[in-house]
């Protein structure tokens, strides 16, 4: 007698390794491509940045220079710290340390070295403590050694970890994606966009095309190439590109611009004034654009992924119910996500608010002023872009995700 032959539980592409893999590459091959070129695109601009960017040491022909290496305390010779209850206890004062270097020409040598306190800097320290130091070189001998901080490095490492492991352990596949194309964009920023600005490129210009490209490597790790991927990319251009507008009607309104940002623009014009061809004026908005970028991204997914699930239940929505449905969405993401870029900038600029607010000056003078004015112009402009695109996104998910037989069938 013989035995009923059973069903198999699995297909014979995914019983067969080779063959299941093989599948899989074929499924995938547009995301691959995609990928591909992103990786082109990348390399050639690395590698054009790096052109004529000879970095020197500091010590070539000069006389004298600073080195900062680190070094660990080996004992406290003189303390001269104490708590002062004008500074909420922070310690002021002096110390005299033995440190032992370790690192750059002077390693493995132990040398003497002061660390300067305030309420504003410095920190007290201890033996075994790791610390940054500044080795001040005149004519090929050391002439002092400073403490310049206290060396972070492997703390911030550990948060850091804490932070992937945390993401990893929760978003699982998702976190993962979400950390590599995280760890993308901080590439981009610091050796793409950062040079290309350093050489001239057009400030206002070349952030909206970086981020655009970082936008599009992001969707694809997240979600490949797929209708919610593009979906959420042509959201997200399109209101980056209309923030971008009303930022640049803004900031010419109030009068102000990129070169009226802060501390940190008269050190970059004295850089701009020894050659470096970076445009300052378009800082602002370019600012703008970088910290919107991840806001405005967030909400292009959310609304297209909706969307996506909207459809893949009720294949039969017409057009107008997937409108109505995805601006019902949209709207309730506008008020948390405004709320969350505005307090984001309100926070950043606290230390500026309670100085402004302790001096009780009037409104008008308030207003006028060109630490809030450049705030403003920032955090609305931002805020413009998040809730532009929601309506550009959900009208672009109308025209993907509905069937244009079933609309004419009903």
């Amino acid at each position: 007698m013989k035995l009923p032959k059973q069903k198999k539980s699995k297909t014979e592409s995914e019983s067969t390794p080779g063959k299941s893999l093989s599948v899989w590459l074929k499924d995938n091959r547009l995301n691959f491509l995609a990928l591909f070129l992103c990786a082109v695109i990348f390399f050639c601009f690395y590698f054009y940045v790096q052109t004529g960017t000879k970095k020197s040491s500091s010590s070539e022909g000069q006389s004298s220079y600073s080195e900062y290496e680190l070094a660990t305390v080996v004992s406290i010779t003189e303390d001269t710290t104490q708590p002062s209850e004008m500074f909420e206890g922070k310690y002021t004062g002096n110390q005299t340390l033995m440190v032992k270097i370790d690192s750059g020409q002077y390693k493995g040598m132990t040398m003497t070295a002061m660390s300067y306190l305030g309420a504003l800097y410095g920190t007290p320290l201890s033996e075994g403590d790791p610390v940054v130091v500044s080795i001040y070189t005149v004519d090929n001998a050391v002439n002092s050694i400073t403490v310049y901080e206290y060396n972070r490095t492997f703390h911030i490492i550990l948060i850091l970890g804490a932070f992937v492991a945390i993401t990893v352990i929760i978003g699982r596949k998702k976190g993962l994606q979400s950390l590599l194309g995280l760890a993308f964009t901080v590439i981009c920023l610091i050796f793409i966009l950062i040079p290309l600005l350093m050489k001239g490129f057009p400030t206002l210009i070349t952030t909206f095309c970086v981020c655009v490209y970082v936008a599009v490597v992001s969707f694809v790790f997240i979600s490949g190439v797929t209708k919610k991927s593009v979906c959420a990319m042509l959201g997200t251009f399109t209101g980056l590109g209309l923030a971008v507008i009303f930022g640049l009607l803004a900031q010419w309104l109030v009068k102000v611009d990129g070169m009226r940002m802060g501390e940190y623009v008269d050190a970059l014009l004295q850089l701009k004034q020894k050659g470096t061809p970076i445009q300052l004026s378009g800082l602002l908005i370019g600012g703008m654009i970088i910290s919107t970028l991840g806001a405005v991204m967030d909400v292009a997914m959310s609304i297209s992924s909706a969307m996506q699930e909207l459809t893949s239940v009720n294949s039969s929505l017409t057009r107008q119910d997937l409108w109505k449905s995805g601006m019902n969405i949209g709207r309730d993401m506008i008020g948390t996500m405004t709320n969350t870029l505005i307090l984001a900038f309100a926070g950043s600029s606290f230390l500026m608010v309670l100085y402004i607010y302790s001096l009780g000056v009037p409104v008008y003078e308030l207003l006028s002023s060109t630490l809030v004015a450049t705030e403003l112009v920032h955090g609305i402009a931002s805020s413009i872009g998040v809730i532009v695109s929601v309506p550009l996104t959900v009208l672009i998910g109308t025209c993907f995700y509905v069937n244009n037989s079933s609309v004419e069938q009903r």
